[in-house]
């Protein structure tokens, strides 16, 4: 731990934090980070108790303005107070007694582990360490907890499908998408300063972003400890449930607003095209489809681009795009032929939308996955 700076974003906090931060700083820990969100005043005294050691930096909100937001002003203090030049990252914590110091220790022991394995023993990466997924500065390690039949229903429930989504959504398999023990390396603080959100949905962000950057996630499985059920949990079921599934969920229904309004430009400038090329070009059903899809596959890339994924160098991006485009079109019109070949009773329509929605969702992945995606620079 004496590598790593532990930071402890806290509202509100009970003796649990105290004894987190006694037992963290009895196991080697030389700096600690707590945040105080904007607690209420009978909380107080814990903050004072915990400035009194001298490893303890206590920075302050003076409103509560969100774990995200907490962990953002950890990030700051600690660049601004150059602890790179000493720490190699540093480890997220909750305060609440559910996250075990011989975890913390672990997450610690990952972190230098990324830079003794990349045979990196300071910031800079050499140029052979670029590929390697392992190298602290593509690498973000999560201590992930076991969802079993002791865990409440409510936790169990909510992980499962929240990490069964992720997974279906950014194609990376996460078993604890809210766990709050976190080690960042530093070539990722800015990177992981800079990621929206100020509430709970800001950690989800994390992963999301990460996996668009082609930022590897290490899990480390840790201990699942609920005291009391969880019944201290800060977590606003209605308000913060909502805040995450919107990042979830956010990016696949941009894509689909963005397919849709590409096909219904595409439909309105065919019908346009038709009635301004009708008896004077003789192809002018073709003609008017050609053009058509042009303007409205170059809106879709568009949109596409910018608005929905937010990433992506033109120049990389459009050829990659398009050659997609071409395949998706020729898959489709194979399969269609090939599903009407053996199920001829089937009308082709039919048959046409079921591939189309298919290729919809393969189309995103691909998209999201290879097209629209940048390594973390």
């Amino acid at each position: 731990m004496n590598r790593s700076v532990i930071v402890m974003p806290s509202y509100n906090p009970d003796e649990h934090m105290i004894t987190f931060l006694q037992a963290l700083i009895a196991g080697g820990a030389r700096k600690i980070i707590i945040v105080n969100d904007g607690s209420e005043a009978d909380r107080l005294p814990y903050f004072e108790e915990a400035a009194a050691y001298p490893e303890v930096d206590l920075l302050t909100h003076e409103v509560n303005k969100g774990k995200g937001r907490a962990i953002k002003t950890a990030i700051a203090h600690y660049r601004s107070m150059g602890y790179e030049n000493e720490f190699l990252g540093l480890i997220t914590a909750d305060d609440d007694g559910q996250h075990a110091p011989a975890d913390v220790q672990k997450m610690a022991d990952a972190l230098a582990e990324l830079y003794s394995s990349s045979g990196a023993s300071t910031q800079t990466a050499t140029d052979n360490d670029k590929n390697d997924d392992r190298h602290p500065d593509r690498t973000i390690i999560l201590g992930v907890r076991d969802f079993g039949e002791n865990v409440p229903f409510r936790s169990r429930i909510g992980n499962t499908l929240t990490r069964k989504l992720f997974h279906l959504f950014y194609g990376v398999p996460v078993q604890d998408t809210q766990t709050g023990l976190r080690a960042i390396p530093n070539e990722l603080l800015e990177f992981c300063e800079n990621v929206r959100g100020e509430r709970y949905e800001y950690e989800m962000n994390v992963l999301t972003e990460s996996a668009l950057h082609k930022i590897a996630l290490k899990q480390l499985g840790i201990a699942t400890i609920y005291i009391d059920k969880n019944s201290a949990s800060r977590f606003h079921v209605v308000r913060d449930s909502w805040k995450i599934y919107k990042v979830l969920f956010g990016r696949f229904f941009k894509y689909a607003l963005s397919s849709l309004s590409s096909c219904l430009i595409d439909v309105g400038l065919f019908q346009l095209f038709i009635m301004l090329l009708k008896d004077k070009v003789g192809p002018y059903i073709l003609t008017a489809t050609v053009l058509a899809r042009i303007v409205s596959s170059f809106y879709n890339y568009s949109m596409n681009r910018k608005v929905v994924f937010g990433t992506g160098n033109v120049k990389k991006t459009i050829f990659r795009y398009y050659l997609l485009a071409v395949c998706q079109m020729l898959v489709s019109a194979g399969l269609v032929t090939g599903a009407k070949l053996l199920l001829p009773v089937l009308p082709e329509s039919l048959i046409k939308v079921v591939v189309d929605t298919l290729l919809f969702f393969i189309s995103y992945r691909i998209q999201q996955n290879f097209i629209f995606t940048e390594k973390h620079a």
